[in-house]
């Protein structure tokens, strides 16, 4: 089971407590992904029980995030500019895409 926190105070991952989850999305197999803020951190999840937790972590105050079909994750940070793009929930190929808006403004790929 998993609880909503929005007071700022980080806690554990393996408690699973959201603080200040701003985005949602689903990807291709209807799992369940969080830009779980005040964490730092994005989590998937299977289902709505919490099983099958994973986490991308030491991210920035994540405020957004995109499944692409082929697995990819689009970031959005709360101060860093661009959009952050990894290859899987493991944070594998890292890199920074240049865009016109903020990271608010992330658009479906």
């Amino acid at each position: 089971m998993w609880s909503l926190r929005s007071d700022h105070q980080k806690w554990d991952a393996e408690r699973n407590h959201f603080n200040w989850p701003l985005g949602l999305a689903l990807d291709a197999q209807d799992r369940l992904y969080i830009a779980d803020s005040c964490n730092n951190r994005i989590v998937r999840m299977t289902d709505m029980t919490g099983a099958g937790w994973q986490t991308l972590d030491n991210l920035d105050h994540p405020v957004s995030v995109r499944a692409a079909l082929d697995g990819r994750l689009y970031v959005g940070l709360a101060y860093h500019p661009g959009l952050h793009l990894y290859s899987s929930i493991n944070g594998d190929g890292h890199r920074i895409l240049e865009t016109k808006s903020g990271p608010r403004g992330i658009l479906t790929p």
